[in-house]
């Protein structure tokens, strides 16, 4: 039969460079998606700390400088009030990218955007508190807790699977 000496012959010849042909751009598939999710989460790792850090410590060297003049009053209160409208762009931007990139209606509360929009809220409470109310002790061991919070959901980020994507 055509100079081969089984069906299994004529098989393998056939049906290996098919499989191939269907293999191959299902791998190249696949890496490109790895690829893009892991940029994804990078940079949505990254804008998350970089927020976070920026609004905390911001805050925390305002606090710090205590002044009783009138003006320096005045320009450290501006600069509360911008860094705490950065803070609440940036982090609905965050809680939007994490909607569109983990939707997932069946997590109810549990889903990232909402635990997001939960940790904003805590770090949105947390710099308003930057009277004097709290010793510097308990404001440290807030700030602390706020930083385990937000390291406890990056890493929840870096372990889901992102479904925005998924054209299925």
């Amino acid at each position: 039969m055509w100079g081969f000496e089984s069906l299994k012959d004529v098989l393998s010849v056939l049906l290996i460079p098919v499989f191939l042909a269907l293999l191959a751009p299902w791998i190249g598939r696949r890496w490109q998606e790895r690829q893009r999710d892991t940029q994804a989460k990078t940079e949505l790792v990254a804008a998350i700390s970089e927020l976070v850090m920026r609004t905390v410590v911001t805050t925390q060297i305002l606090r710090a400088t205590q002044s009783p003049d009138v003006e320096a009053s005045q320009s450290k209160s501006n600069e509360f009030e911008s860094i705490n409208k950065a803070w609440r762009v940036g982090a609905c931007v965050v809680g939007s990218k994490l909607h569109a990139y983990f939707p997932d209606p069946n997590k109810g509360d549990d889903q990232l955007h909402l635990k997001w929009r939960r940790f904003a809220d805590e770090v949105t409470n947390f710099c308003q508190e930057r009277s004097a109310t709290k010793n510097n002790d308990q404001w440290e061991r807030h700030k602390e807790a706020l930083f385990e919070r937000k390291a406890d959901l990056i890493e929840e980020i870096l372990r889901s699977r992102l479904t925005g994507f998924d054209t299925k």
